[in-house]
């Protein structure tokens, strides 16, 4: 009985501690929780929804990212980019001073009618996850969410994206110091929020401005090599201006008549050359854009991300 009593104490407990605030966007932001999965769609086992909350709870802890799984059956109105914006903001999730973080919503109905996918970032994910990331993400794990396999797909989803993490910080050691040194000139704003979206409108620009920098040199040399055509071409056209008597463009004016005739004639081959020019390939992570698109949610938060009907 006294076993009954604690598995029924231990079950109430974790119940209370996942269960998400079913108008989140009307409340005050949360205090961060100890749940990272919360399956409302009820499309998980109780042992899936509990191995799958320790492996994003380490990971997540690891990393200092928070790595969070949602389903629903009812968006309350909202278009799927709300509400997981929502639900990531006001349930309290979201690591250091800019909330950094990912989401993943599955919405489902309960006959199946209506359904999607859709991916959040914040803070440092908004860093970490481009346009064509996302999509990677969700290419990822697509196959899995087809087959129904919701426990596959919510666990990939987290190691590939906490490998995408560390990747990007083993490629990209100096960003988020450059990152640190942009906030503390490029603060908290009125609101009080420090914007992710407004560090990405800065770094895009840096880089067209290096770009711009790079080919600068080409553009010199390419005006100075027009320059030297339209000039040559316009002195060239007055020269032929002054000339009274024009070149001979061939001999025939140098030979009497019928004092030459052709008796034989011959095609002989000397030598081919063949020269071979690759094709340029255009490389592609994905298909998708290098660039973060950004909006705000309710909360005042920046956020990143991208989804589709699956």
């Amino acid at each position: 009985m006294k076993r009954l009593f604690s598995v029924l104490l231990l079950t109430t407990f974790l119940v209370a501690l996942c269960a998400p605030a079913g108008v989140f966007a009307d409340q005050a932001l949360a205090d961060h929780p100890d749940c990272y999965v919360t399956d409302m769609a009820d499309i998980l086992s109780d042992d899936e929804e509990q191995q799958l909350n320790s492996e994003l709870k380490a990971l997540s802890d690891e990393l200092n990212f928070d790595i969070v799984v949602v389903t629903t059956h009812d968006l309350e109105g909202k278009t799927a980019a709300e509400y997981c914006d929502d639900f990531f903001d006001y349930t309290g999730y979201g690591r250091d001073d800019v909330f950094s973080g990912i989401c993943f919503l599955r919405y489902i109905t309960p006959d199946g009618s209506d359904y999607m996918v859709w991916i959040t970032t914040t803070g440092l994910g908004m860093i970490y996850f481009n346009d064509s990331d996302i999509d990677d993400q969700i290419d990822f794990i697509a196959d899995y969410i087809i087959d129904g396999e919701y426990y596959k797909a919510f666990s990939s989803f987290a190691k590939n994206a906490a490998n995408h993490v560390k990747d990007y910080n083993k490629k990209n050691p100096d960003e988020i110091a450059q990152y640190e040194d942009w906030k503390k000139t490029n603060g908290p704003d009125q609101d009080g929020f420090t914007r992710t979206e407004d560090y990405l409108d800065w770094k895009y620009e840096q880089q067209a401005y290096k770009e711009h920098m790079r080919y600068k040199p080409a553009w010199i040399v390419a005006a100075v090599i027009i320059g030297f055509i339209v000039g040559g071409s316009a002195t060239a056209s007055m020269k032929k201006q002054l000339i009274s008597v024009s070149a001979a463009t061939n001999a025939a004016g140098y030979v009497k008549k019928d004092s030459f005739k052709l008796t034989s004639r011959s095609d002989t081959f000397l030598y081919k050359n063949v020269s071979a020019v690759p094709i340029p390939q255009t490389s592609s992570s994905g298909g998708g854009s290098s660039h973060t698109s950004s909006h705000h949610s309710s909360s005042g938060r920046s956020h990143g991300g991208g989804g589709r009907r699956i």
